[in-house]
């Protein structure tokens, strides 16, 4: 991706679609706003480079807590099986 792309997640190599950083901002704030009517209370991150304040800071009427990271994560990202117990 050149520099005047936007930042995304969610890649998918199949198709060369991606989520946008606005268009998660957007998704979470109709979540927050209109479904459950609050703020999420915790949002974690497992992509690269998610812990910056062009992400977090747009979600902060949106989400209680952010967890990113702020370098590259492994490609397996969190070990979502010791979350879920």
């Amino acid at each position: 991706a050149s520099c005047d792309s936007p930042k995304g997640i969610c890649f998918d190599d199949a198709s060369g679609t991606y989520l946008t950083t606005s268009q998660l901002t957007d998704a979470l704030t109709t979540i927050s706003r209109d479904i459950i009517k609050k703020k999420i209370a915790i949002l974690a991150c497992d992509s690269c480079l998610m812990a910056g304040i062009d992400v977090f800071g747009s979600l902060k009427d949106s989400v209680h807590y952010f967890v990113g990271s702020q370098e590259v994560e492994l490609g397996a990202g969190y070990n979502y099986g010791l979350l879920v117990r």
